[in-house]
């Protein structure tokens, strides 16, 4: 039988989330939690599990970010360091655990990481960070999604 393109990466996804569980080694959200949030938010480094709209990557809610966002408060500190970290997949998901955690305190530290990666987007994942950070900074009221 032979996939499409688009057929293809689906599947691919499907497999992803089936084997990976959310990235977490354990089962649960209530397992992950045996972690500490930095522990956690050390494992969005490799949180390779998304979806992809329109030809964009999207982060989807794992059990780690699930965890993290059940940590609450005491995530936080930790979520905005990883807004400065190399890794474009620990900046997207530090940025999409803020968003779902409703925390929009940190608006210059995500402008920051949206400039560093705008300024040089080597790969794929550079994007994938780019549109969690722009779906971060939209939360703030009149805030300019796109040059003019």
């Amino acid at each position: 039988m032979k996939l499409s393109k688009h057929s293809g990466m689906l599947l691919l996804v499907v497999l992803a989330t089936l084997v990976l569980s959310g990235g977490c080694m354990r089962s649960t959200p209530k397992e992950c939690m045996q972690s500490t949030p930095k522990e956690l938010i050390a494992q969005l480094v490799s949180e390779n599990i998304y979806e992809v709209h329109f030809g964009t990557i999207q982060p989807v809610e794992t059990n780690v970010v699930r965890a993290i966002v059940q940590y609450g408060d005491t995530a936080v500190p930790f979520l905005v360091d990883a807004l400065s970290s190399q890794s474009p997949m620990q900046v997207g998901y530090a940025a999409y655990c803020l968003n779902l955690m409703g925390n929009y305190d940190h608006k210059p530290e995500a402008e920051a990481a949206l400039h560093r990666f705008e300024a040089k987007p080597e790969t794929e994942w550079a994007y994938f960070a780019i549109g969690a950070l722009k779906n971060y900074l939209s939360e703030f009221k009149n805030y300019p999604l796109e040059e003019e």
